[in-house]
């Protein structure tokens, strides 16, 4: 296999990588076995550049190709480039676990401009939780989510917080303008 190296980080990828999209299906759910088949078979010839977003296969591809990864201890092997269109973020945590769980390094920046009211003009920040609780009720997956969020806020929120999302607000405007 090929690889290239990546001048911003050093990393080196595979000139050749797998796209999640078009995984293997069997009546219309990803076929595990054989994906997750496919998935080692490249990993073996020397694939560690992987493609996934959170709309592929109904938003099932990134757990899936998380689970394998996970099941085979091979996480550190790979490289994941994922996507999240923010017009479908549902949720703090749908944007935060797929970029905390591929151990994306600019997360904390791109939690900022989702979160911080920079594109939006609202802010929608973990540490803006008041801790009411009344979520819990709502949560059909009986999520902890007061708790979730002061793990969103210890990981990706800090000091630099606000003068990083006052920064990217101004230059969103120069930029419009």
């Amino acid at each position: 296999m090929l690889y290239r190296k990546v001048p911003k980080n050093g990393d080196k990828l595979s000139v050749l990588g797998y796209g999640c999209m078009r995984l293997p299906v069997k009546m219309q759910s990803i076929n595990e076995k054989l994906a997750e088949k496919q998935i080692l078979y490249a990993m073996d010839r020397g694939i560690n550049y992987f493609d996934t977003a959170a709309p592929y296969h109904n938003g099932k591809s990134e757990p899936f190709l998380g689970k394998v990864l996970a099941r085979n201890n091979c996480r550190d092997k790979v490289k994941i480039a994922t996507k999240l269109p923010h017009w479908q973020a549902r949720s703090k945590f749908e944007w935060y676990n797929s970029r905390h769980a591929f151990k994306d390094k600019a997360a904390k920046l791109m939690y900022l401009f989702q979160n911080g009211g920079i594109v939006t003009d609202k802010p929608t920040l973990a540490s803006m939780c008041v801790q009411c609780e009344k979520c819990l009720d709502k949560c059909p997956q009986d999520l902890p989510i007061p708790d979730l969020l002061n793990d969103v806020q210890t990981d990706m929120e800090g000091i630099l917080t606000k003068p990083t999302v006052w920064l990217g607000k101004r230059l969103m405007k120069v930029r419009r303008h």
